[in-house]
């Protein structure tokens, strides 16, 4: 599974995106790639929450790609 999300936040504008990444009742080893692509407006905000419960054997493996406004603000949580 590859997954990619692009999220873009207008001007002046706020948001709370919570991801989740639970495994399978049983999973063994896997390995989960996450791409993440955000563009924040001037003055906006963005809080990003993941939480991850993956098997003791997987890998989660996330990339970011964050483009900041003037006076925008990023917070991210894992």
């Amino acid at each position: 599974m590859f997954t990619r999300s692009l999220l873009r936040i207008g001007r002046a504008a706020s948001a709370t995106v919570v991801e989740s990444f639970i495994a399978a009742d049983g999973a063994k080893a896997y390995q989960v790639p996450d791409f993440l692509v955000v563009s924040i407006g001037d003055g906006a905000r963005l809080d990003h929450v993941r939480l991850i419960e993956d098997g003791r054997e997987a890998f989660n493996i996330s990339s970011a790609v964050v483009t900041l406004g003037a006076n925008a603000h990023f917070n991210t949580f894992a």
